[in-house]
């Protein structure tokens, strides 16, 4: 007969005095055994935003249905693109090497947390980079752990891989080697207490494909950004709460390019009247715009909804708000064409006497 039910707290099971606990035999008949828990989006990738893929097989471009288009990010002279994770993070600070290091240049005596490989598009073909390359292609890059504050005052400290690449320096590099201008990132992480380079265990991630921009279509894409005030939706960090680690911290940026149009549609006017003598006390005027995209994959949509959905929304470099549906407006195929509103409320004048 059990005396208590068998049970699971944080990472450790407890089972009944009664029973035998499998796997493993424990050592003793209460404390059973210690498990790892991940509770990422996909296997093993703790935050995502919809650029990192879980497989790389699961890319845009290696699944299109009938009636869908290639996609690729576009970028153009001086874009960045910051990439962040929070793989478990429980090495010390003189544990590796290197917080971040190019898949090329990782050895046993030359170690690191996480590697990243640029790869070609159409056939792999993977960027060999040295050092004086690195430091031009991922010039900020950082792995250690940030503090978070809850409502009751509690802190908590969470780990944090963050690195910020520059898309010019990138295409460069690649025009250098004779290599086709579109590429992807491979991520790679190790999963035990042992860096790379000494360890096996490790775990590897890609992004979906980035482009550079033809001259021809430079003046069709906009940039869009916004700002967290911590976290965002996926749970990715844009704070500035870091410890100690390996590299230098640096706050996240979610800006990236989109290809389509920005354009004002109508000015709106908004005034506050009193009812009894119909006097103006307070009036607003607004600039109202749409973005309009051409074909996007639903990964890159999600992307984009959680940046509009930030305290502040700006497009090419100008503050807006944006409100309301984002639709698909496709029913041929899977890819979305955005038909965004944004608003934009510089004027805002008292009208009574002073």
């Amino acid at each position: 007969m059990e005396l208590f039910d068998s049970y699971t707290y944080i990472n450790t099971i407890f089972c009944d005095a009664t029973t035998i606990c499998y796997p493993p035999d424990p050592i003793s008949r209460v404390f059973c055994h210690d498990i790892t828990t991940t509770c990422g989006v996909c296997g093993g990738l703790i935050v995502t935003n919809g650029i990192v893929l879980c497989n790389c097989d699961d890319s845009w471009n290696c699944n299109l249905c009938s009636n869908d288009l290639p996609f690729w990010i576009p970028f153009q002279q001086g874009d960045t693109f910051d990439f962040q994770f929070q793989q478990p993070y429980e090495i010390g600070q003189s544990g590796c090497e290197h917080g971040w290091l190019p898949a090329n240049l990782l050895s046993p005596s030359n170690t690191a947390f996480a590697t990243f490989a640029i790869k070609t598009c159409c056939d792999d073909t993977e960027l060999e980079l040295d050092m004086d390359m690195f430091d031009a292609v991922a010039y900020l890059n950082y792995v250690g752990t940030y503090n978070q504050t809850d409502y009751s005052g509690n802190q908590s400290v969470t780990p944090i891989q963050i690195i910020r690449f520059n898309l010019d320096a990138i295409r460069q590099y690649l025009e250098a080697e004779g290599l086709e201008t579109c590429f992807y990132f491979e991520f790679t992480f190790t999963t035990t207490r042992q860096c790379l380079g000494i360890t096996e265990s490790t775990i590897s991630f890609c992004s979906e494909p980035f482009k550079e921009l033809p001259c021809t279509n430079k003046n069709n894409t906009v940039v869009v950004e916004s700002v967290y005030p911590k976290s965002d939706c996926f749970d990715i960090y844009y704070g500035n709460n870091f410890n100690l680690g390996i590299g230098i911290p640096f706050e996240y940026s979610n800006k990236v390019r989109v290809p389509g149009f920005f354009e004002q549609t109508n000015f709106s006017i908004t005034k506050e009247v009193i009812s009894t003598s119909l006097k103006t006390t307070m009036s607003q005027y607004c600039e109202n715009w749409q973005l309009r995209t051409t074909h996007l994959p639903k990964s890159f949509v999600k992307y984009l909804v959680n940046v509009f959905s930030g305290k502040d929304v700006y497009v090419d470099g100008k503050i807006y708000q944006v409100q309301g549906e984002i639709n698909r407006n496709n029913e041929t195929g899977s890819q979305w064409y955005l038909e965004v509103a944004f608003e934009n409320c510089e004027c805002n004048k008292s009208l009574t006497c002073q």
